[in-house]
Formats: structure tokens, C-alpha cells, sequence
């Protein structure tokens, strides 16, 4: 989120993080979700914020599965993605990215972000 809060971007610079974070299954399937949504399938947003910046928040689901919850302030919307990680080489790289939840929210405080 960070590096598409910052422009100008670099698709070399982009491809590098995904690399680094994402297995090749992980890659593939976040581009073609990418290419379905019209969004980045990483944050399901075209851009981000710092307000979306300071609020996200990785919850531990169970085994290796995870949910980064966020909010989008522009959206009102609580968005959630559920990931799944895998050891590789001795460190943990994204393998799978499920569909975003978009949850709408009121008011000034979330109890999602809680």
C-alpha cells in the first residue's frame, strides 16, 4: 500500500516486492484477479492512503491463514483479504489470495479495526 500511495511508480520496482512476497501461484492469481476487478487485488483498491496505511491490521485465522483488514476512508468500507502463507526457503511468502470482503461502515470509529 505503501509503494501506490507514493507516485511515480515503477512497474520494475512493483514486480520486485511481488517476488519477494508472493509465491509464482500467488503472482499469477492476484494478476488475474487484477485484470478481472480493474483494481490491484493486493488492497482491492486502484490506490491507497496513508489513512488505509495506518490502519490495516493482519488477524491470525488459523494454521497459515490470514485476513489484512483495512480501512478505506474515500470508500467508508471496511475491506478484508484473506491470505494464506507458506514457508519458502525459510521465509514466509504469500501463496494464495482470496476474495476481498468490503464491509460499509458509520461514523467516526470501526469495531472491525478494533
Amino acid at each position: 500500500m505503501e509503494y501506490i500511495a507514493v507516485m511515480p511508480h515503477s512497474q520494475a520496482f512493483e514486480d520486485s516486492l511481488k517476488r519477494a512476497c508472493l509465491t509464482p501461484k500467488a503472482m499469477e492469481q492476484a494478476k488475474k484477479m487484477s485484470q478481472e476487478s480493474g483494481t490491484d487485488a493486493l488492497i482491492c483498491a486502484q490506490d491507497a492512503s496513508m489513512d488505509g496505511i495506518e490502519s490495516i491490521r493482519v488477524v491470525h485465522i488459523r494454521g497459515n491463514n490470514y485476513a489484512v483488514i483495512y480501512q478505506d476512508e474515500y470508500a467508508k468500507r471496511v475491506i478484508q483479504i484473506p491470505l494464506t502463507v507458506e514457508q519458502v526457503d525459510g521465509h514466509y511468502m504469500i501463496s494464495d489470495v482470496g476474495k476481498a470482503t468490503r464491509t460499509a461502515y458509520f461514523g467516526e470509529t470501526n469495531t472491525h479495526l478494533q
